[in-house]
C-alpha cells in the first residue's frame, strides 16, 4: 500500500452560493468532521472575505493520490449541492514541515 500524500484544497463558491452553503452547511460539517476524526482532513475551514462572509472553503487533506483527494471533494454535499465554484477548485500536493497531531483548539 503506497503512503498518504498531503494535498492543498483551494474551493471557491460560486457568487450566488451563500443561502445553499448557509443551508447545507450542518450535513457538510458533519462529514468533514467523520473525515477529520479518520485523518483524511488534516485542517479545513471556510474563507473568509474582509467582512467575514464565507466565500470558499481550504482543506488540507491526506490522500494516496490527486484522484483521492478529489473523490473527497466530489463526494462533499457542498460539490453536489454546487456552492463550489467547480472551475475554480485548486488541489496541488504540498509538502509540509510539521503537520498538526491533534486537532486545533480554535
Amino acid at each position: 500500500m503506497s503512503e498518504s500524500k498531503t494535498f492543498f484544497c483551494y474551493l471557491p463558491d460560486l457568487p450566488d452560493a451563500a443561502e445553499r452553503r448557509a443551508h447545507i452547511r450542518p450535513k457538510h460539517k458533519a462529514i468533514a468532521d467523520e473525515r477529520r476524526a479518520r485523518g483524511e482532513i488534516v485542517l479545513g475551514g471556510a474563507i473568509l472575505d474582509n467582512d467575514g462572509n464565507m466565500i470558499g472553503s481550504g482543506m488540507v487533506l491526506k490522500a494516496k493520490s490527486e484522484a483521492a483527494a478529489w473523490a473527497v471533494i466530489k463526494a462533499d454535499h457542498y460539490w453536489s449541492s454546487n456552492v463550489w465554484d467547480k472551475e475554480k477548485i485548486l488541489v496541488k500536493p504540498i509538502r509540509v514541515n510539521g503537520l498538526p497531531t491533534a486537532p486545533a483548539k480554535l
